[in-house]
């Protein structure tokens, strides 16, 4: 109700009018932004202001589920939002008279980040196995194999869902880095950096030029004899081994797991081959 009060030619005059007010709810907030989307930070938002809202409902959309948080300021930082994930934020101000209409929507996606603890092995002769630790938010990855640690790199293989990966390098017994990136999916979406790279080297692959046997080459009957066996390599060197043994007559005798030799009981000296 509003009065007024006034004097006419010295008559004072008075008057009163019934004004009615309708509270609405608030408009839809503008200029939603987003301002940063880190692993360490989350999904950051800023919008302006709304006359008239006494909070802010903020509404996250991702991948069909939606979730709701409230704050009574014009920013938000999403803390519960993972890497690797596609979120879609929008804005609606509230009083005491209701909620208003949501504002446009804005996306983000905090970035994957590098796989961690790659190792790459050296001491294998069918190549180099690179390893590495999962990364949160990633379902696939990829290793790259460089000459040097700041050469250019080449992609290896396909985006795959393990942890591990066998590489034939050009050449054995030389350095090669290995590097890994992490992804959403198996065509390597939304892709994060390389990891820091490791050094790996395939063993050379040896061959076996010749077995020595030493021994006594006749044994007496009822005797014993130990007889070793020793390998030469290709890469020059050379090694105790232990072959599979064999008689010759077999009746002349049997030679055990350790390369000791037993000759057969008989009334004559063997003449066993070894």
């Amino acid at each position: 109700m509003i009065s007024a009060q006034t004097t006419l030619e010295g008559v004072p005059i008075s008057g009163t009018k019934t004004v009615t007010v309708t509270a609405t709810a608030p408009g839809a907030p503008s200029n939603l932004r987003l301002v940063s989307a880190t692993a360490a930070g989350g999904v950051s938002l800023a919008w302006d202001a709304v006359p008239g809202a006494s909070r802010y409902v903020v509404s996250r959309n991702a991948n069909g589920g939606a979730k709701d948080f409230t704050t009574t300021g014009t920013t938000f930082a999403d803390t519960s939002a993972m890497p690797g994930v596609a979120y879609s934020y929008r804005i609606a101000a509230e009083n005491a008279t209701g909620t208003g209409p949501l504002s446009a929507a804005v996306a983000a996606m905090i970035p994957l980040a590098a796989p961690t603890g790659v190792k790459a092995t050296n001491d294998r002769a069918d190549g180099v196995r690179v390893t590495w630790g999962a990364a949160s938010g990633a379902t696939h990855y990829r290793v790259a194999r460089a000459a040097s640690a700041t050469g250019a790199k080449t992609e290896l293989g396909t985006w795959t869902a393990d942890t591990a990966y066998l590489d034939t390098p050009p050449a054995a017994d030389t350095a090669y880095w290995y590097f890994v990136a992490a992804a959403t999916s198996d065509s390597g979406a939304n892709a994060g950096p390389w990891s820091e790279g490791v050094e790996g080297r395939m063993k050379p692959v040896r061959t076996l030029l010749s077995l020595s046997v030493s021994g006594p080459d006749r044994v007496a009957t009822g005797g014993e004899a130990v007889y070793s066996c020793r390998a030469s390599w290709s890469d020059g060197a050379e090694e105790a081994v232990s072959p599979a043994w064999s008689v010759s007559p077999a009746s002349a005798g049997s030679i055990d797991g350790n390369g000791r030799f037993a000759a057969a009981s008989v009334s004559s000296d063997v003449g066993a081959t070894v």
